[in-house]
């Protein structure tokens, strides 16, 4: 509008001014857009929220196959045989069994019981005699199971006061026991058993077997040998003198 009140020569010299700002403003833009295209982009924004993921590699099949071959040829190799030794072994002694130690007198029967002493096998060292058959050899009855009794032979006869202990109070005149029992090593007896009561029930017959433990008899001599473990009838008798006495 305004170009309208300028005169000619002034509205020429203004439109040539504004023709060459316009061509400048186009140059300008122009650069401004081929240095945008043409500046390579820059690096992209690594996102915070993106989680870091660590892979582990494994090893590589060479170092492998270098690893497992020593161990191959290792176990390839032979174990040494160990040679056996050839010094010989001395033979160890089988050292003897205890002997078990012999117990006399009346320490045997306070230790052990006179019922569970095992018989023996006959011993000549029972009984020093000639060799000749003794009194007894000759049975005076049976025993237990059946057995034959022969007649007792006193080593040494019971004193009154080794049986006092044991027999009943207040006999009557004339009173005897009888027991059998099984003789022993040592001129002893064993697994006495009772026979008769004389008066019957006065129990001198159990009495004497629980002194038994303390008799003294030989083995009856059979053949020329005494036998031991064969059994013998034993007889004790109270008199007035022995009654007296206890």
């Amino acid at each position: 509008m305004l170009d309208r009140f300028l005169p000619g020569r002034q509205r020429e010299r203004l439109s040539g001014r504004a023709l060459a700002f316009v061509v400048v403003l186009l140059v300008h833009l122009l650069l401004a857009l081929v240095l945008i295209f043409l500046t390579p982009p820059g690096p992209k924004k690594r996102n915070d929220n993106t989680p870091n993921v660590m892979v582990l590699l494994p090893d590589s099949e060479p170092q492998r196959e270098r690893k497992a071959a020593p161990r191959a040829k290792a176990a390839s190799k032979p174990l040494a045989t160990p040679r056996p030794s050839t010094t010989p072994i001395p033979p160890v002694a089988t050292p003897a069994p205890p002997t078990k130690p012999v117990i006399f007198g009346d320490l045997a029967y306070n230790s052990v019981d006179i019922a569970k002493i095992p018989s023996v096998a006959p011993s000549s060292s029972a009984d020093a005699g000639t060799g000749q058959d003794s009194d007894s050899a000759q049975g005076v009855g049976t025993g237990p199971g059946g057995v034959t009794l022969y007649k007792a032979e006193w080593v040494r006869e019971p004193t009154n006061a080794e049986l006092s202990f044991y027999m009943p109070k207040n006999l009557p005149e004339a009173s005897s026991g009888m027991i059998a029992c099984r003789t022993a090593p040592r001129n002893l007896v064993e697994d006495c058993v009772a026979l008769d009561d004389d008066p019957r029930g006065t129990g001198i017959s159990r009495a004497l077997v629980n002194a038994a433990w303390q008799f003294k008899v030989r083995p009856p001599r059979i053949n020329g040998k005494p036998e031991v473990g064969s059994w013998v009838r034993i007889r004790i008798e109270f008199t007035e003198r022995a009654r007296s006495s206890n």
